[in-house]
């Protein structure tokens, strides 16, 4: 889908691309890249490392249904395709028509040629281009723009001037060593020339430096000119289609390049016009990007935007970011299903989440430790992911907010994080350390409680680290919302995290993962801390519930917590899980989420099966519908912990075993043990990212069910997988797709759930 056409394009003075010609000099040396790690220092690790003699790409095998693998099996051949005309523009081909467009195997990068010589490694990694359009938008959120390759000329030229100066430095680096050792009397003069090679590292123990020997030349690795590409791909963070921007290219992969954006030259129409509700897949564009200013950081509410990895829609409409989200939806299933399945006009607007911030009851920050250890540094970053370096970004410190008209609610949380400190949090954020973290003090995306506990663990890492209290390796803080209605039993117990172990279950059988190097903090004691130290606890007022909720946040992995949530359905559940395992994080949106899936079961359903039910969200909340016509609902999940809280969430709920019952075992093998009557059973699939496995998929055909609703939170496995159902089983020819629809559980993010709605053929 076109955001901006030709003829708008032709209405506009639109720049052409161009590289600009950077000096050697200008140019990072390999002692400058690489200093913050440590590699020059003789005592690193890396100077005790030897150097091997040719570095090997990364594995190239992927799974297709991950972003990588949608962005090189679909985006990027899709790009060229669609965009054949701007590639024969940035080759100097005038007749376009003429010849055939690209192919990804055209644009593949001389990656072990760059990764084995500093000269290749500077003409590819050390670009800066002017006026680059962006085309088009991956999955992930990121800009995709085509850019002009290096020259051969001029890898030729970046190679002599590298490798001049590399030894130049060599020479340099000798003569130093050499004063050196001659000043401190342990080398005569006369045998420097053959042992200024070696340096004396630890009590005399002598190591080759991690590079090669100073009295080598610098290695020239032979460039083959067919190999190089015809054009690049660049990926282009919180840059959307019809941006023009500078940029710098800071890293080569084999199909692609990364860049940062240096600054705006023109600016997209998702900035200010608004798309939605459009009839046409084109809109025509009557202003002219131009006349506007660059975005700035005080056009967001979020301090961290343009540097963090978290967020990359802030800087546009929430109409704007449903529609990418629905496109994305389309172009998954134009992938995967193309005309082999109809789908087309079946994909209808994606649902707004009712909270845009504040919605995320857990956040999974982290910081990271050297190998070398932890002696001499000073308190880590504790937060997310750099995303690109946010040098286009201005901070305007006149501007402030309107605060008759926040952007969003911080009314509890103003006296830690005043907006009028935005510079201060950002400058703070960058601050030197090891690793590639940025320091984060507040995440907006957080409920209020869960922002609370994020202040209060970043006052925990820094006091136990003073007292040296540290961990050897990086560490991910988990920080979960936990809700507790206060005239409940037991409730006190259960404020700040229970630890009550279910009957025949022990700690070894909890579904353990990466993050269980996270802190495991014991929360029971926090609110004995005195008034004036940090907030631990929030006391709300919810419609529905009679009594007071209190909200703490817990960070023990293995602690019992318990969410609140409305079914959209007359009702409000409690619902318990272990905090480190996978709950929905947005309850503002489940509401509707449950309400449609429930109405697209059907009215004639009588029997439910929850395929990959987990804690049993869809389960017990359809068992428990003021107007439920469900004689029975079964629950299936591999994990045996997740059925015993399901078990445990229908009896918190009223919910006889009767009406609701789970098992536990594959959910290949799940149709094998149900005998209820196909037409009057519906199916519900929540699988995790991957998706489904085919034997299920053809167990499910052979079942039959009436209706199928299919919850995914990766829309790409989901359209593989419903082509597969559709295509490759036995029945799957008597089934159809009904609707598809997203539902934007991650406001201000890329991601995006889709329900896909399959029933039987009128026939």
């Amino acid at each position: 889908m076109s955001i901006i056409t030709n003829s708008d394009k032709s209405n506009m003075n639109l720049p052409i691309q161009e590289e600009v010609e950077l000096n050697i000099n200008e140019k990072p040396s390999q002692q400058e890249k690489h200093k913050k790690k440590g590699i020059l220092n003789p005592k690193s690790n890396a100077a005790k490392r030897k150097r091997p003699t040719h570095r090997k790409p990364p594995r190239s095998d992927f799974d297709p249904t991950s972003p990588l693998g949608v962005l090189t099996s679909f985006e990027i051949p899709n790009m060229l395709k669609n965009h054949h005309e701007k590639v024969c523009q940035i080759l100097g081909i005038k007749d376009f028509k003429s010849i055939e467009p690209l192919t990804i195997n055209d644009i593949i990068n001389p990656v072990r040629d760059i990764i084995n010589d500093v000269g290749v490694l500077d003409a590819f990694n050390w670009r800066e281009l002017k006026n680059v359009e962006v085309l088009c938008m991956s999955a992930k959120g990121d800009g995709l723009a085509i850019i002009k390759s290096p020259t051969f000329e001029n890898i030729l030229k970046c190679q002599n001037e590298a490798h001049e100066k590399e030894k130049k430095e060599i020479e340099e680096y000798k003569e130093k060593i050499k004063k050196e050792r001659i000043e401190q009397g342990i080398l005569e003069e006369e045998e420097e020339e053959e042992k200024v090679n070696n340096v004396k590292i630890d009590g005399g123990i002598t190591k080759k430096r991690y590079y090669r020997p100073p009295t080598e030349e610098p290695y020239r690795r032979i460039v083959k000119k067919e190999n190089l590409p015809k054009v690049q791909i660049a990926i282009i963070p919180f840059a959307f289609p019809g941006d023009f921007v500078n940029i710098k290219v800071y890293h080569t992969n084999t199909h692609y390049v990364d860049a940062e954006i240096i600054e705006f030259t023109h600016l997209s129409p998702l900035r200010f016009k608004n798309i939605s509700g459009r009839s046409e897949d084109v809109v025509k564009i009557d202003i002219d990007p131009s006349s506007l200013k660059p975005i700035k950081p005080n056009d967001v509410p979020c301090a961290y935007f343009g540097i963090c990895s978290g967020c990359q829609y802030q800087s546009i409409s929430y109409e704007n970011q449903l529609e990418i989200k629905k496109e994305v939806i389309e172009n998954a299933y134009q992938h995967f299903c193309r005309d082999e399945v109809n789908w087309k006009g079946k994909i209808f607007d994606t649902v707004a989440s009712p909270l845009k911030y504040g919605y995320r009851t857990k956040l999974t920050p982290h910081y990271d430790v050297p190998r070398s250890g932890t002696k001499g540094l000073g308190v880590p970053r504790l937060g997310f992911g750099f995303r690109g370096k946010g040098s286009w970004l201005e901070i305007n410190k006149n501007k402030k907010y309107d605060e008759n008209e926040p952007v969003y609610d911080n009314s509890k949380l103003e006296l830690y994080h005043p907006l009028n400190d935005r510079k201060g949090m950002r400058e703070r954020s960058l601050k030197p350390y090891f690793g590639d973290v940025l320091d984060i003090e507040d995440c907006i995306i957080g409920t209020d409680i869960v922002r609370l506990g994020f202040i209060n663990e970043r006052e925990r890492l820094k006091k136990d680290w003073n007292r040296g209290i540290r961990s050897k390796k990086g560490v991910t803080v988990l920080l979960r919302e936990n809700s507790v209605i206060n005239n409940e039993e037991g409730s006190e117990e259960r404020i700040f995290g229970s630890r009550e172990i279910l009957k025949d279950n022990d700690d070894d059988n909890v579904n353990n993962n990466d993050n269980n190097n996270n802190n495991n903090h014991d929360d029971d004691n926090t609110d004995n801390e005195e008034e004036e130290g940090p907030i631990t606890k929030l006391e709300i007022e919810v419609d529905g519930i009679d009594g007071i909720v209190t909200k703490t946040c817990v960070t023990d992995n293995q602690k019992i917590v318990s969410d609140l949530v409305d079914t959209g359905l007359g009702r409000i559940l409690r619902f318990d899980f272990i905090a480190n395992e996978f709950f929905q994080n947005n309850n503002s949106i489940l509401p509707k989420v449950i309400k449609y899936v429930k109405d697209n079961l059907g009215s004639e359903m009588e029997y439910l099966v929850d395929a990959y039910c987990g804690s049993g969200l869809f389960s017990v909340a359809i068992a428990s519908s003021i107007d439920n016509q469900v004689k029975k609902v079964l629950g299936v999940e591999i994990s045996e912990r997740a059925v015993e809280f399901a078990k445990k969430n229908a009896i918190l709920n009223n919910i006889s075993q009767e009406h609701c019952d789970f098992i536990c075992g594959k959910a290949e093998k799940l149709f094998e043990k149900i005998d209820f009557p196909k037409n009057k059973t519906g199916v519900i699939l929540d699988p995790p990212r991957k998706g489904c496995d085919d034997v299920f998929l053809k167990q499910l055909s052979d079942f039959e069910p009436n209706r199928i609703v299919y919850v995914s939170c990766n829309v790409h496995s989901q359209a593989r997988d419903v082509k597969y159902f559709l295509n490759e089983t036995n029945n799957g020819n008597k089934y159809e797709i009904e609707s598809i629809r997203g539902f934007d559980f991650f406001p201000q993010t890329h991601h995006v759930e889709s329900v896909a709605v399959l029933v039987k053929k009128a026939n």
